[in-house]
C-alpha cells in the first residue's frame, strides 16, 4: 500500500548525491507508466469510496441504535480513552492466547503500511518534503521489514485456518476475503517496490532490501525496461483499485472491526463481571417486557457487541458448556443476535422470535454464567448479561422454567434456601458448638461476621467447611459471629436464573438483618463479613450496593492468608500431599483472586501445588454457576465429570477448593469416574485446619 499515492513510490525528493544515481529511464516510469493526470481519476475514486464508506458506517449505527438506552457510559473518558489505547496499541488482551502473535504481526505490519502509504500521499501531493536523506532509509528499511511481519502474520492464519482448520473457526468468504486482500497488498507492494528499482537502479535503495534483491532478479532474467514498466503500470492501478475498494466495503466485511473493535472496547463496562444490572419493578408498567424477547430489549452496546465480534472463537474455546456437547456456543450466538438485529431492521423474517428459531431455549440454559468468554474476549463482548437477561423474559415474562428450577425458586422465596428446608433450622449444623449468634444475642461484640450461606448451613458435605473455618478463627482468637437463623440467601442462583423478583425479595430482607447490626459501610462500620462462597462474595461486594447495601465483605482465602502471614494462624506441621487447586469462576473470573488460595496450599504442601490444564483465568467451569447446581444435565457430558478428569490426568491426590458449590460439584465428578476413594476433595479451610 505504501506505493499507493506516489509514481515513484518511496523515491520522494533525494539529494544531489542521491539525484545523480537515478537511471536516465527515471522519466520512463514516471510519465509514460503512470501518466501525468493520474489524480484527476484517483482523488474522484476516493470521494466515492469514501461516500460509501460513510454510509456503511451510518447504517450500522442506526442498527446498534434499534436498541435502548444504557447506562451512562461516557464517565471517565481519559481512563476509557487510555485503556482502548492499551488493547489496541499493545494486545494486553489478544496476547494471552497463542494465537495472539499471529493477529499481533497483522496488525502492526498493515498499520505500518498505513502510515508509510500516508506519508507518501503527504510528500507527493503537498509541498511538505521529509522523505529524504537518512529518514528516507529508515522509512525504507522499516516499510520492508513490517511486510514480512504482514506476511507471517497472513502465513500463520491461512494455517490455522487453511490446513490446521481448527476446530472453533469458520473459515466462509469474509475471513478469505481479509486474508486474501491482506496478501494482495504485501504482494503488490513488493512487486512495485521492485520493479519500481529495477527500472531506476539508485545504489541507496539498498535499504529497501526486499525490492533490491528482487530487482536484481528481475534484471538477471533479462526483462527489458519497456516491459517491467507495463507491468508496473498494471501493478499500480490493480494496486489503487483495490485500495479504494477496501475502504469503500470495509463497513461491510470483516475489516469492520477495524472500527467497531475500538469502540466496544472505549463503551466497556467499567464495573465488575458479576454485577448484572437491576430491574426497578417501581418503574414497570403492564406493557413492559421483563428482560430480553426483542431486538429492542438489547442495549444499544448489546447490539454493538454483535457487531465488533471477530469470530475468533477464543469464547467458545473456553466455553464448558459447549466443551460438553451442550448447545450454547458463545460466538454462534453473537452471531445470531447480529443476524436477527439486521434482519429486524430489514423486517426481513419479522415473523420469527428471537428466543424461539434464533437462539433456542436450550442455548439459553446451557449457561453456567462462568465468565470465561467475557474473560477471553479481546473485544469486550458482555455475553453473560445478554444470556441472564434472555432468561429474565423466559422466566418472569412467560414462565418458562424446567421444574426442578421452578421448585427450587419457589423454595428460596418462601424458605429463604433452595431446599424449602425451615428457616429456624439454618442454624443447626452448629450442633454443640459455641459460636455467638446474633439471633440469640443482639448484644454481641464482634469484628467479624461470618456468613455462612445456605450451602454451610444445610448441606451436609459443606457443614464441614463452615466447622472447619469456625475453628481457625477460635484458633486466631478472632471475635466473631453468625447471624444464624436470620440469614437467607443472597439470591445469586435466583437471579443468574432470571427471577429477579426473588432475588429482590432475598436481598431486602439481608440488608435490613445486616444494616440493624451496623454492618453498612455508609454508617462508617469497619465490621467485616467473611464467607466462604464466593458467589456470595459477588453478590454482596458487587450487586447489594445497587440496593442500598455497602460492606466490607472478603472471602475466607483471603481472610485466611491473612492470618497466616500476620502470624496468628501458625502452621504446626506441613502435609505430605499432592496438592492440586480449582479455581472457582466467581473467585477467579469474577473477584480476580488466585494467589491467596495457592499461597496459602504452598505455606501447608511439603511440596508446590500442581495446576491442572486449566487455571487461573483459563480455568474450567465446574458446572454449578447461573443456578445450574438446581438444574438437570441431560445435555452432553456432564461438566463436573470433566473437571473431574484434569486432576485424574496429572495425579493428585487432593483437590483443594475455595467454594462449597466446586466441591460438591467435583465430588460428583470423582464419584462418576470411580475415583472418590482415590482423590480427595477439601476446602482450603479443611486443610488449613488439619496443619494448624
Amino acid at each position: 500500500m505504501w506505493h499507493l499515492f506516489s509514481v515513484l513510490g518511496k523515491g520522494g525528493p533525494l539529494n544531489p548525491e542521491e539525484l545523480t544515481a537515478i537511471h536516465e529511464n527515471t522519466q520512463r516510469v514516471i510519465y509514460w507508466n503512470v501518466g501525468k493526470n493520474v489524480s484527476y481519476i484517483m482523488y474522484p475514486l476516493a470521494l466515492i469510496s469514501f461516500i460509501i464508506f460513510a454510509f456503511g458506517i451510518y447504517k450500522h449505527r442506526k442498527l446498534w441504535f434499534q436498541g435502548k438506552a444504557l447506562e451512562n457510559r461516557n464517565n471517565s473518558i481519559y481512563k476509557r480513552f487510555l485503556d482502548t489505547m492499551k488493547a489496541v496499541f499493545f494486545h494486553k488482551k489478544i496476547l494471552k492466547h497463542p494465537a495472539g502473535v499471529m493477529h499481533f504481526l497483522i496488525f502492526w505490519g498493515f498499520a505500518v503500511m498505513v502510515i508509510g502509504t500516508i506519508l507518501v500521499g503527504l510528500e507527493a501531493d503537498t509541498p511538505l518534503v521529509f522523505l529524504n536523506g537518512t529518514f528516507y532509509k529508515i522509512f525504507s528499511f522499516t516499510l520492508d521489514l513490517f511486510a514480512i511481519f504482514l506476511l507471517v502474520g497472513i502465513s500463520i492464519a491461512f494455517y490455522r485456518r487453511v490446513i490446521k482448520k481448527v476446530s472453533y473457526l469458520e473459515t466462509d468468504w469474509n475471513d478469505r476475503y481479509a486474508l486474501g486482500f491482506l496478501f494482495l497488498s504485501v504482494f503488490l507492494g513488493y512487486g512495485l517496490e521492485a520493479l519500481r528499482i529495477a527500472i531506476v537502479t539508485a545504489p541507496f535503495e539498498k535499504v529497501s532490501f526486499i525490492g533490491w534483491y528482487s530487482a536484481i532478479v528481475l534484471q538477471k532474467i533479462g526483462f527489458s525496461i519497456d516491459t517491467m514498466a507495463l507491468v508496473h503500470k498494471i501493478f499500480w492501478w490493480i494496486h489503487m483499485v483495490t485500495t479504494m475498494l477496501f475502504i469503500a466495503t470495509l463497513p461491510f466485511t470483516k475489516f469492520l472491526h477495524i472500527i467497531t473493535g475500538p469502540i466496544n472496547i472505549f463503551f466497556k463496562r467499567d464495573y465488575p463481571y458479576g454485577k448484572l444490572k437491576k430491574i426497578d419493578f417501581e418503574t414497570i408498567d403492564e406493557d413492559s417486557r421483563f428482560g430480553v424477547s426483542e431486538i429492542q430489549d438489547f442495549s444499544w452496546k448489546d447490539l454493538l457487541d454483535s457487531d465488533a465480534c471477530i469470530r475468533c472463537g477464543r469464547c467458545t474455546e473456553l466455553c464448558p458448556a459447549h466443551n460438553t456437547e451442550k448447545p450454547l456456543n458463545p460466538k454462534k450466538l453473537i452471531q445470531d443476535i447480529k443476524t436477527y438485529m439486521s434482519d429486524s431492521y430489514s423486517k426481513k423474517n419479522s415473523e420469527i422470535k428471537l428466543i424461539e428459531k434464533r437462539i433456542t431455549e436450550e442455548v439459553i440454559w446451557s449457561c453456567t454464567t462462568c465468565a470465561a468468554c467475557m474473560v477471553a474476549c479481546p473485544m469486550e463482548i458482555e455475553h453473560v448479561d445478554k444470556i441472564v437477561n434472555m432468561r429474565r423474559n423466559l422466566v418472569m415474562g412467560e414462565g418458562k422454567v424446567e421444574p426442578n428450577t421452578a421448585a427450587a425458586l419457589k423454595k428460596m422465596d418462601k424458605n429463604g434456601n433452595p431446599w424449602g428446608l425451615p428457616t429456624k433450622e439454618r442454624a443447626d449444623w452448629i450442633g454443640s458448638l459455641d459460636i455467638p449468634r446474633l439471633d440469640k444475642d443482639k448484644d454481641i461484640e464482634f469484628e467479624i461476621l461470618f456468613w455462612v450461606g445456605s450451602m454451610g448451613s444445610y448441606d451436609k458435605r459443606s457443614q464441614k467447611i463452615a466447622r472447619a473455618f469456625v475453628d481457625l478463627l477460635k484458633k486466631a482468637d478472632i471475635k466473631f459471629a453468625i447471624l444464624g437463623n436470620l440469614e437467607r440467601a443472597t439470591g445469586d442462583s435466583a437471579r443468574k436464573i432470571g427471577a429477579e423478583d426473588v432475588f429482590q425479595k432475598l436481598v431486602e430482607h439481608n440488608i435490613k438483618q445486616l444494616d440493624k447490626f451496623g454492618m453498612n459501610k455508609k454508617d462508617n462500620s469497619t465490621k467485616k463479613i467473611v464467607t466462604i462462597s464466593p458467589h456470595t462474595f459477588n453478590t454482596i461486594k458487587n450487586e447489594y450496593p445497587d440496593f442500598g447495601g455497602e460492606y466490607n465483605i472478603i472471602h475466607h482465602s483471603v481472610f485466611l492468608n491473612d492470618l497466616l502471614k500476620s502470624g496468628k494462624l501458625v502452621i504446626k506441621e506441613k502435609i505430605d500431599k499432592k496438592l492440586t487447586f480449582h479455581d472457582s469462576c466467581y473467585l477467579g473470573r469474577y473477584s480476580s483472586i488466585y494467589n491467596e488460595p495457592r499461597e496459602i496450599l504452598n505455606s501447608i504442601s511439603k511440596d508446590s501445588i500442581i495446576e491442572m490444564k486449566h487455571n487461573h483465568d483459563n480455568s474450567f467451569c465446574c458446572g454449578a454457576g447461573g443456578g445450574r447446581m438446581w438444574m438437570e444435565e441431560p445435555l452432553g457430558t456432564r461438566i463436573n465429570i470433566k473437571r473431574a478428569e484434569e486432576a485424574i490426568d496429572i495425579n493428585a491426590s487432593t483437590i483443594a477448593t475455595a467454594c462449597p458449590f466446586c466441591l460438591t460439584m467435583i465430588t460428583d465428578g470423582l464419584k462418576a469416574k470411580d475415583k472418590e476413594e482415590d482423590i480427595q476433595v477439601l476446602d482450603i479451610a479443611e486443610l488449613l485446619n488439619q496443619v494448624c
